[in-house]
Order: C-alpha cells, then structure tokens, then sequence
C-alpha cells in the first residue's frame, strides 16, 4: 500500500486531504 510517512507529506502540503491521507495512514496501519 501506500507508505504512511508519505501519505503524511501530501497531507501536510495539501492541508484540505489532511483527513484522508490519516484515513489512508489508519487503513495501511491495519492491513
């Protein structure tokens, strides 16, 4: 899946997909 440390540089660069890119970092974690 997607690495959650790059999720996390969208989300800071993109302040609006903040809750998705934690969404996406949540649903990583899980797997």
């Amino acid at each position: 899946g997607v690495k959650p440390i790059y999720v996390k540089g969208i989300a800071k660069r993109l302040p609006h997909f903040d809750v998705r890119g934690q969404g996406l970092i949540l649903l990583d974690g899980e797997k």
